[in-house]
């Protein structure tokens, strides 16, 4: 029932068009969260919730948004020399940093699952550039 209820809750970000890697997988049985670059994959430890499932899901989109300007890049950090990337930089007034990046990616995630979450500049950022 919980993974039925975090398919729909996930159904806007599948269908309203966030760019998702060719080839994407999911694995749900491990015991951490996490997107791997490399393999297109994403890890879910059993039982998470719809919001970590979402910001797992929104590091993919990073590395999409890296792919389109660095089609053989597993890179994620390149996702700062995206238009995306610098948008997001700008809006928070961040260096590029793991903090930035998963800031990014929980600002995509509550966007689908939670927009009620985000601040009206935040808000504004994710209807610009994750939809």
């Amino acid at each position: 029932m919980k993974r039925l209820l975090w398919l729909l809750a996930l159904l806007p970000l599948l269908l309203t068009g966030c760019l998702l890697p060719p080839g994407l997988h999911v694995i749900v049985g491990g015991g951490a969260n996490y997107y791997d670059a490399p393999s297109r994959t994403v890890a879910l430890a059993p039982g998470q919730s719809a919001g970590i499932v979402a910001h797992e899901l929104c590091h993919a989109h990073q590395h999409e948004m890296v792919l389109e300007k660095n089609p053989a890049s597993d890179n994620l950090w390149l996702y700062f020399g995206t238009s995306e990337g610098m948008a997001f930089l700008a809006l928070r007034n961040q260096a590029p940093s793991a903090d930035a990046l998963e800031d990014a990616a929980w600002v995509c995630a509550w966007y689908y699952v939670d927009p009620s979450r985000l601040t009206p500049i935040a808000l504004s950022w994710a209807e610009t550039w994750v939809r």
